[in-house]
C-alpha cells in the first residue's frame, strides 16, 4: 500500500478472479438477466405501441367521432347528417395523417338456404386504406374497387358459415334510417382474415355508396376514424377536436374509451412484466450476494491481517463494494452488448405472434396476426442499468458490512 492509500482497483479485480469458476458463472448468470431484462424492456414498448397500432389499424383508429350515444346501441338514426364541417376540422390539425368515414351497421346475410348476422362496415376503398390494414388481410379474392358497386368483402368465417366463395352473391337486410327495410344482393369480390375473431365470423365490408343508399341515408355517415402519427399525440388532437366539435350532440372517443378491454389487456401485459422481472432480479441478485459472500469468507483472515496493519474497516467495506461493481459491470457490458444487437434486428424485423401461435385471447383483440417490434431507447437503457447496478449493490452490503466489523484477532484466528 504505497502512501497507506488502498489500491482498491487493482486489488478488487483481482481478488473477484482468485475463484475464475464462481466468478464466470455469476458474470454469466448476470449477462443471461441484464440481456433479458433489457431486451424485454425494449419489446415491451415495441409491444404496446404496437397491439395498439394493430388494433387501432384494424378497426378503431386512434380516435372516433360519432353522433352522441351510437356507441351505446349503433342505432342507424344516430348520425352525422353532414360530415364536410368534421372532415374540415380534422384537416386542421397537424398531427393527424389520415381520416376515413365510415358507416357501421347490423345486417341479416343470406345465401344458399343459410342466414347469418353481419357487422357492416362501409367505407371508400381507397380512403379507407390510409387508416386500416384490412385490405391486406386478404384470404381469398380482392379488395373492393374504387368505383364498382354492389360487391363486398366478407369475413372467411361468415363466408363458411354461408356456404359462399368469391364470386357468389349474397343477399343483405338492413333496418334504414326511413323506417322501411334495405334489402340488396352483392357479389362477394373477396375473402378477409384479419386476425380477429368477431370480424372473421360477422365482417361485411362494403363500398360507403352502397351502404348509404341501402340505408337511405343520403349523404349521412355514422363514423369519422382519424389516425394520428404518434400515440403520445393521441390526447393533444383529441382535446383540440372537442374544442371545435359540439359536445352536446356529438361524442369525440379515443381508443381506449372505444375498446377498454385492450387497456386491460396492456395492464396486465406490464403486469406479468413486472413479475417476471422481479423474479429475475431476486435470483441474479442472490447470485451476486453468494459469491460475494463466499468470497470474503475465504478471505476472512487476509482481512484480519489488512486491518492489523491499519486498513480501516471503512477501506475493507469499500473494497467489497468494488468487487461487486465490477462483476456487475462486467455483466451489463456483456448484457448490455448482446440485448442492443438483437435489439435493433427486432426492431427492424419484427416477432410474428402468428409464428409462435397466438393465444386465442389475443386475437379477440385482432392481434392473432401481428407483428411485434422492439422499440430501442434510451429509457429502457437507463431504466435496465438503473435495476442492474443497484441490485448489484444491495446484494453485495450485506457481506461488505459483515466484513467490515470483523475484529482482526478474531479474524486471524479464522479457520
Amino acid at each position: 500500500m504505497a502512501g497507506g492509500r488502498l489500491p482498491l482497483i487493482r486489488l478488487a479485480w483481482r481478488n473477484i478472479w482468485r475463484n475464475k469458476r464462481r466468478t464466470i458463472l455469476t458474470v454469466g448468470a448476470i449477462s443471461l438477466y441484464s440481456f433479458l431484462f433489457l431486451w424485454y424492456i425494449w419489446l415491451s414498448y415495441g409491444a404496446q405501441e404496437g397491439m395498439l397500432d394493430n388494433f387501432a389499424r384494424i378497426l378503431t383508429g386512434h380516435i372516433q367521432i360519432h353522433a352522441k350515444g351510437f356507441t351505446d346501441d349503433m342505432s342507424v338514426m344516430k348520425r352525422i347528417s353532414d360530415p364536410q364541417p368534421f372532415i374540415s376540422a380534422i384537416n386542421e390539425e397537424k398531427h393527424v395523417i389520415a381520416y376515413s368515414a365510415r358507416i357501421k351497421t347490423y345486417a341479416l346475410a343470406a345465401a344458399n338456404e343459410n342466414s347469418s348476422g353481419g357487422f357492416v362496415l362501409a367505407v371508400d376503398p381507397e380512403r379507407e386504406k390510409t387508416v386500416s390494414n384490412l385490405y391486406l388481410a386478404l384470404s381469398a379474392g380482392r379488395y373492393l374497387s374504387p368505383d364498382a358497386h354492389n360487391e363486398i368483402v366478407v369475413g372467411y368465417v361468415l363466408a363458411e358459415n354461408l356456404g359462399v366463395k368469391v364470386g357468389d352473391r349474397v343477399a343483405l337486410m338492413v333496418q334504414a334510417a326511413d323506417g322501411s327495410m334495405g334489402a340488396r344482393r352483392f357479389t362477394v369480390v373477396g375473402l378477409v382474415d384479419p386476425g380477429m375473431v368477431e370480424l372473421n365470423n360477422s365482417l361485411i365490408l362494403m363500398h360507403l355508396g352502397d351502404a348509404q343508399a341501402l340505408l337511405s341515408y343520403g349523404s349521412a355517415v355514422n363514423e369519422i376514424t382519424v389516425i394520428v402519427d404518434d400515440l403520445g399525440n393521441v390526447d393533444r388532437v383529441w382535446q383540440s377536436l372537442r374544442g371545435k366539435i359540439d359536445t352536446s350532440k356529438y361524442e369525440v372517443l379515443t381508443w381506449d374509451e372505444v375498446s377498454p378491454e385492450l387497456v386491460q389487456l396492456n395492464d396486465l401485459t406490464w403486469a406479468k412484466f413486472i413479475l417476471l422481472m422481479t423474479i429475475f432480479a431476486l435470483v441474479a441478485a442472490l447470485g451476486v450476494m453468494n459469491t460475494v459472500l463466499m468470497s470474503t469468507m475465504e478471505r476472512v483472515r487476509e482481512f484480519g491481517i489488512m486491518m492489523a496493519m491499519g486498513v480501516r474497516p471503512g477501506q475493507v467495506t469499500r473494497l467489497i463494494l468494488t468487487e461487486s461493481f465490477m462483476i456487475s459491470l462486467l455483466s451489463v457490458l456483456i448484457g448490455f452488448g448482446a440485448a442492443t444487437a438483437l435489439g435493433f434486428i427486432t426492431q427492424n424485423q419484427g416477432i410474428s405472434l402468428k409464428v409462435f401461435g397466438a393465444p386465442d385471447y389475443l386475437a379477440q383483440f385482432g392481434l392473432g396476426n401481428a407483428v411485434l417490434f422492439t422499440k430501442v431507447n434510451w429509457d429502457g437503457f437507463i431504466i435496465s442499468l438503473c435495476v442492474i447496478m443497484g441490485m448489484g449493490f444491495l446484494a453485495s452490503l450485506y457481506p461488505a458490512i459483515r466484513t467490515g466489523r470483523l475484529q482482526p484477532i478474531k479474524a486471524l484466528k479464522f479457520q
